[in-house]
Order: C-alpha cells, then structure tokens, then sequence
C-alpha cells in the first residue's frame, strides 16, 4: 500500500518513520518545488511529485473545476472540495463521465485527500463524503482507479495504512 504526503525538502525523516510505522510499501513526496536532493530508503519506494508543475517523477493535479484532465497528469486529487452549492437532483463532485474517459485513456488515477476532509467543519463532512461516494461510484463504473490517501502536511497526520484500507471498504464497497 502506498501514501502520498506534502513535504518540505530537508524535513521528510518524521514522514518516513511514520510510513515505516505504519506498514506503508511506498510512500510519494509531495514538494511545492523541485527538489535539489531526494531522500533514500531501503525499506519504503519513495517517489517525488509536484502539484500543478511537471518536472519530477509525479504530476498531481489539483481536481476542482478542471474541464479536461491537462497533459503528462498522473494524478487528480481533490475534485470533490468544490464551495459552491450541489444542484437539486444532482451533487457538485467535480467528476463527470467525460473526464473519467479521458482519465482512463490517460492512466490516471484519482485520489481522495482523507486530510482535507478531516479538516472540513462538521457540516460540511457529509456532503463531501456524498461527493466522494458518487465520484467511486463513477470510477468503478468507467474503470479508472482510485485510491483514499491521508496526503498529510505533518508526519503526525497521517493514517495507519489498515485504517485507511478499513475506511475504504466502509465508503466505497
């Protein structure tokens, strides 16, 4: 199982120990920009990734309000953390079949960030976890994969790998 956390360069120790910890196999650095130096493990398969910039081993793209998946995209993380108010008959998930087509011609997986949900006031909990549910509802339905990831900004934010499996059984089955 794998992780994806945000991290500054020089300060990636706590996220690795962590990782080890709890029985993650691979685990993706997330910089906000190019690193000079990448950390090293014989334990964990680390690997690099930039938000929004290409350049590293990894392109996440930031989901909310993209009208096509952009080029060289391995990620979309946070779709679902649109502000504005769902319609009546249907809810503002940020997917649609049209980009998941497009996702699944591309290779790209959609991750949903278990940290900004938790970050979320209580109100607003449930909607967004309508939202992820009908986003892994469509993702099954078109084949692209998906994945529930902690993407941790402090090692001490992140979930052991059994609960986040636990926690995807429980939202998506």
């Amino acid at each position: 199982m794998r992780d994806f956390v945000y991290v500054d360069e020089g300060k990636e120790a706590p996220f690795l120990d962590q990782a080890k910890t709890f029985g993650y196999e691979e685990l993706i650095l997330i910089y906000k920009k190019k690193p000079k130096q990448t950390p090293k493990d014989e334990k964990l398969s680390l690997l690099t990734a930039l938000v929004n910039q290409k350049g590293n081993d990894l392109h996440i793209v930031l989901g909310t309000s993209l009208t096509q998946v952009p080029k060289n995209a391995h990620f979309l993380v946070d779709n679902e953390f649109d502000e504005e108010k769902d319609f009546v008959h249907q809810r503002r998930s940020g997917l649609n079949h049209v980009m998941l087509k497009e996702c699944k011609q591309k290779g790209v997986i959609i991750l949903f960030n278990l940290s900004k949900l938790r970050k979320q006031p209580e109100e607003r909990i449930s909607l967004i976890l309508g939202r992820m549910k009908q986003n892994a509802q469509l993702c099954k339905k078109y084949g692209v994969p998906f994945e529930l990831v902690s993407l941790a900004d402090e090692a001490s934010a992140m979930r052991h790998a059994k609960d986040i499996s636990a926690m995807k059984r429980a939202l998506f089955s």
